[in-house]
């Protein structure tokens, strides 16, 4: 999807495109018209040579509209349903001045004042300005904007252009260990309804304020929606007693089967790895999850949990215990697992939201963080992003992001565009990239892992199939693990080559199909012969 943007790339400023007013201009104009042309037909649907006229400038202009309207970005995430209420508007009009036209002049007042209407309250609403983003993604409607400043001290040089335009101004982030990163000098500006319409002029003034460094939309996000699948069920070889095992022939295609996997229990861990799984939230009390979760805030175990609790299970189910599916993870000594909540009921969250969840991961002192979520990006990469993953490095951290699932590539998405981030792109059964899924090839670090007809925990003690990019990233994550539990000082770009080297590559634009334990072999092969 083209960006709808423009960024100044000597100041890092990013404004709107002047092109882009003018094509909602255009729309909302075809609206209206179609609209101005429908009335008048009904008025002077007695007069044949006029009918003609008015219904074929109703059809071109109403064809038109429909037409720009899909193919531009505007609406957003509420393209369908902004179009179904115009739609509704249009058929209400015409059904008032049907019943209406026994007298032209009460006709002809219901159709100016549907026209007036329709410009003020209908157009202006679903039709607007701030509705021209990128289908992916849409701006949050409390913090439009995050704002990079020189120092956090320097917060009051945005004191004149909060009180002209009545701005809401917030520090964005808090990490604990302010000294490892710039979050802290970062804000986030709101912007009320009565000022949407100064958007262009607010990103202009703030440009010219020395102490701003960096400018870019807090972008709503959304998880990587799993894309259902029916079962195909296959039954497998791998020895362990879990009930649904048989079916989980990912775990085959990451090598449980192979005589290697049975060679861990040679190995011990040095800790317990952690990771945390920024999502949903995740139902700690499943009866396959409980004896590996560690809970952080009781309000991160309320709500959907739904997809939050499936990656969760990928990562970190219990292995061997006679319940359920198994993870990759043998037992509770080597890996954890634990869960931050970024999205509402809805799946939809911030970019703010999402670096707040990688931060406090970060202070808790996670091992590995997994993120299934992401959107296409306004600028092709963040700097918010970028600052906040190399706080969790610093804080010894490894940050592993869903490729996305829409068959393109992974670098215009984020955050797995990130730097030092591991993207990772799903396979399927018969070891393709799976149709949904983005590439890999361009972007930092890349691999894959079965991301489709994955058994795993949903609430409620149940278990289901889901498929979708949000499915392979855990299975990494979980991998990164276990190689972080036994050399815990392991850095992302180390894990990231341990991986690759002992892979099996499927193809350019997929990258490898990760091999856990060959991964893990190798690194203590390495530290005994050092």
């Amino acid at each position: 999807m083209d960006t709808l943007f423009l960024r100044n790339f000597g100041t890092d400023i990013i404004c709107y495109g002047h092109d882009k007013f003018t094509m909602i201009g255009v729309i909302q104009i075809l609206y209206l018209a179609s609209l101005a042309f429908l009335m008048l037909w009904s008025l002077f649907k007695s007069k044949t040579q006029f009918s003609y006229i008015l219904s074929g400038l109703f059809f071109f202009s109403f064809l038109t509209f429909i037409l720009l309207f899909f193919t531009s970005n505007i609406g957003g995430f509420y393209k369908i349903p902004n179009f179904l209420m115009l739609l509704t508007y249009i058929s209400i009009t015409t059904f008032l001045l049907q019943r209406s036209l026994k007298n032209f002049w009460i006709a002809a007042f219901i159709g100016i004042a549907s026209l007036a209407f329709a410009k003020v309250y209908v157009v202006d609403k679903l039709l607007s300005k701030k509705g021209i983003f990128p289908s992916s993604s849409t701006l949050d409607n409390e913090w439009e904007f995050i704002v990079e400043l020189d120092e956090i001290k320097d917060i009051s040089v945005l004191n004149e252009i909060q009180l002209k335009y009545d701005l809401s101004i917030s520090p964005a982030f808090n990490p604990k260990y302010k000294n490892q990163t710039e979050l802290d000098d970062y804000v986030v500006i709101g912007i009320p309804q009565s000022a949407e319409e100064h958007q262009e002029d607010i990103l202009k003034e703030l440009r010219i304020i020395k102490e701003v460094l960096h400018i870019e939309y807090n972008e709503q996000i959304k998880r990587n929606f799993p894309q259902l699948r029916s079962s195909k069920k296959k039954t497998t070889d791998l020895k362990l007693n879990d009930p649904l095992v048989k079916e989980q022939w990912s775990l085959s295609a990451l090598g449980l089967s192979k005589p290697q996997a049975n060679t861990l229990n040679l190995i011990t861990p040095k800790k317990t790895a952690l990771i945390v799984i920024i999502d949903s939230g995740v139902d700690g009390a499943h009866e396959d999850l409980r004896d590996n979760y560690i809970g952080l805030d009781p309000e991160y175990e309320n709500g959907n949990l739904d997809h939050g609790t499936h990656c969760a299970g990928i990562a970190c189910a219990v292995s061997n215990n006679r319940i359920g599916i198994a993870s990759l993870v043998p037992n509770k000594d080597w890996v954890k697992v634990a869960g931050i909540k970024v999205f509402n009921f809805l799946g939809f969250s911030t970019q703010k939201r999402t670096i707040e969840g990688m931060i406090e991961a970060a202070d808790l002192g996670a091992d590995v963080i997994s993120m299934s979520l992401g959107a296409r990006s306004f600028l092709g990469k963040e700097q918010a992003y970028n600052e906040a993953v190399a706080y969790c490095n610093a804080m010894g951290a490894i940050v592993v992001v869903s490729a996305g699932n829409s068959n393109a590539s992974a670098k215009d998405f984020s955050p797995v565009n990130s730097q030092n981030v591991i993207g990772v792109a799903s396979i399927n059964r018969d070891m393709e990239r799976s149709s949904f899924s983005n590439t890999v090839h361009e972007i930092e670090m890349g691999l894959c892992a079965p991301g489709e007809d994955i058994l795993s925990t949903v609430p409620n003690n149940k278990y289901v199939r889901k498929s979708g990019t949000s499915m392979a990233a855990p299975y990494v994550s979980s991998s990164v693990a276990l190689l972080k539990a036994y050399q815990p000082n392991l850095r992302t770009q180390e894990a990231y080559d341990l991986l690759l080297s002992t892979g099996v590559r499927i193809d350019n634009e997929t990258g490898v199909l990760i091999q856990p334990f060959e991964a893990l072999l190798e690194l203590a092969s390495r530290e005994e012969g050092s």
